[in-house]
């Protein structure tokens, strides 16, 4: 049965709230990253606060790709595949370069001791985004930008599947992929590292992050049962305790952090982000008030400008903010977070208010 969705200012709300939400997550796992790495410096409330607030925001990048999915794959079939991978590509592909740019002339000039000449800094540039090696939240870009490039081939493969067809398509790609990826994981940990050579099968079309893509667009055309519904609730909110309970255990019995379970194929971030998904489809948000539904549109509006710069506006934050002994740690991660988000959607709101400029900065 296809969907038939509320939606607002000729938009589907519940797509800007998941993409609010995981733009919130992002933040999230970025801000809650130095403290959960250092175990040893923050063994106490401090580490399981930001340990519980990062494994409960590992939904994003899941979250991500399934809007991706839900978004490009439902559209009509008449367009030349090439043509719409390569409008998608300069859409993606310009901010993402700019931003590369950005980001290495910001390590030189705030972490480099040494100067560098034009030419020896663009040699660095180059070497830098060809390996992936730029800075660190842009590896998604890479993700999306290889899924962007053959999702006019899934699309016409998945749009004129049957419902029952593409469930059998992500049923290979939920146990190859992420039933094996966590038991490969959990098993390693527990046995010196050593990982059992198993075939490693790619599923043609929904290979790795490919699936999540697919499942989005699921998620999105098709109805799922409610008793199926409620299993996927169910498996949500228990794998939100599993996932910070696993990873201190395994934290511990490391004396470093595992980072296993927040990985976006850990079978907890899949039932997380699933459940999530389907908590904001089915359920009416017509209760909201106005204001928060149009501050809600206005975020998911700018996300991916806010993706790009908040690991500079986080940085800055970090470094300069100084509250002294006014606020605890624990006040400070939920401080710092919301104040990134902030700081990174009035930039990008600002970047707006010129056209080139929001185009060339994906704003």
């Amino acid at each position: 049965m296809k969907v038939n969705n509320t939606t607002y200012i000729n938009r589907v709300f519940f797509l800007d709230l998941l993409r609010t939400i995981a733009i919130l997550g992002v933040i999230a796992i970025h801000i809650t990253g130095y403290f959960v790495t250092n175990y040893q410096t923050y063994e106490g409330v401090t580490w399981w606060f930001a340990n519980v607030l990062n494994s409960t925001s590992r939904f994003a990048i899941p979250i991500f790709l399934m809007l991706s999915g839900a978004l490009l794959l439902n559209g009509k079939l008449d367009e030349d595949p090439l043509t719409v991978a390569k409008r998608r590509i300069i859409k993606l592909g310009i901010p993402f370069i700019i931003w590369s740019i950005i980001y290495t002339l910001y390590k030189y000039l705030m972490f480099e001791t040494q100067s560098l000449s034009v030419i020896d800094l663009a040699k660095k540039a180059i070497v830098e985004f060809a390996s992936n090696d730029v800075y660190s939240h842009l590896w998604f870009m890479y993700v999306i930008t290889a899924i962007y490039l053959v999702s006019p081939f899934i699309h016409r493969a998945v749009y004129g599947a049957q419902e029952m067809e593409i469930r059998y398509l992500l049923i290979l790609w939920f146990v190859v992929t992420v039933c094996l990826f966590t038991i490969q994981q959990v098993y390693a940990h527990f046995n010196n590292g050593f990982r059992y050579p198993l075939v490693n099968i790619d599923i043609p079309i929904a290979a790795e992050h490919t699936g999540y893509f697919i499942l989005g667009y699921y998620l999105y055309r098709f109805d799922m049962p409610s008793q199926w519904r409620n299993v996927f609730y169910w498996m949500g909110g228990l794998s939100l305790l599993v996932t910070p309970l696993a990873t201190f255990l395994m934290t511990v019995d490391a004396g470093q952090l595992v980072e296993s379970f927040y990985h976006p194929f850990a079978i907890t971030n899949l039932f997380t982000s699933t459940a999530l998904f389907l908590v904001c489809k089915h359920r009416s948000w017509e209760g909201l008030p106005d204001k928060l539904r149009v501050l809600i549109v206005s975020i998911s509006a700018a996300t991916f400008g806010i993706y790009f710069i908040h690991m500079i506006v986080q940085d800055l934050v970090m470094r300069h903010m100084d509250f002294g002994q006014s606020i605890t740690l624990v006040s400070r991660i939920v401080v710092d977070s919301l104040l990134v988000l902030v700081v990174s959607f009035v930039i990008i709101k600002l970047f707006n208010l010129h056209q080139r400029v929001a185009r060339y900065l994906g704003a």
